[in-house]
């Protein structure tokens, strides 16, 4: 090969790297997000208990409670049915409540609240959670992205994150039931495209078993 190619070739190869290397931690990430068999993402879902088997999560405003809903009360109804989204932080899923566009469950002072997307960091990270095998065998289980160890649970009939050990509220002692839930779809809630500035590409959720 002449010495011209060589160059040209050497020359190519940076370019290549750099362009790598200037893509932003995003993009890289979307890069390795796939949707996979049975994700819950795009769909209409209630957070059920099985703890408290008859009873969701719902907000009222702001505040975020397990309550027991039923009948044909499409307000109730409404307020109790969140779209599960890509996790906002890149990771991990987070749930847009649907009777408020833009507004997530997230924690604050490990407290559940449903707030409106800012858009700052800590906003994503604190309504993106890991979905995990239930703590009881069973269900799923919620783990925050920025608190490892911590997970979405009812301490009476408030919803918290905490990790079964610090007093928070009023979360007892008892900790794996409290933390597990079963996704239950809502009667017609057909996926439901992403709303703007919502992560485009569903993110691979196979649930993974809870750490140790």
């Amino acid at each position: 090969m002449r010495r011209g190619s060589s160059s040209a070739l050497v020359c190519l190869g940076l370019f290549v790297i750099a362009t790598c290397l200037a893509l932003p931690a995003g993009a890289q990430a979307k890069k390795a997000a796939k949707p996979t068999a049975g994700s819950p993402i795009g769909k209409t879902v209630q957070l059920t208990s099985l703890n408290r088997p008859k009873q969701v999560i719902r907000h009222k405003g702001a505040a975020v409670e397990l309550a027991l809903v039923g009948g044909a009360d499409a307000a109730a109804l409404d307020t109790t049915s969140f779209v599960v989204r890509a996790g906002l932080a890149g990771e991990g899923v987070s749930f847009e409540s649907k009777d408020q566009p833009g507004h997530f469950l997230r924690h604050q002072n490990f407290r559940i609240q449903l707030h409106l997307n800012d858009g700052s960091d800590l906003f994503k990270v604190d309504a993106s959670f890991h979905q995990r095998t239930g703590l009881i065998g069973r269900g799923v289980s919620f783990e925050s992205v920025n608190f490892p160890g911590n997970f979405l649970r009812n301490c009476g009939a408030q919803v918290w994150i905490h990790d079964g050990k610090r007093q928070s509220g009023r979360c007892g002692p008892t900790f794996q039931k409290p933390a597990t839930f079963s996704l239950t779809p809502v009667a017609g809630g057909a996926t439901v495209a992403a709303v703007p500035g919502a992560p485009a590409t569903p993110a691979a959720l196979p649930p993974v078993p809870a750490p140790r």
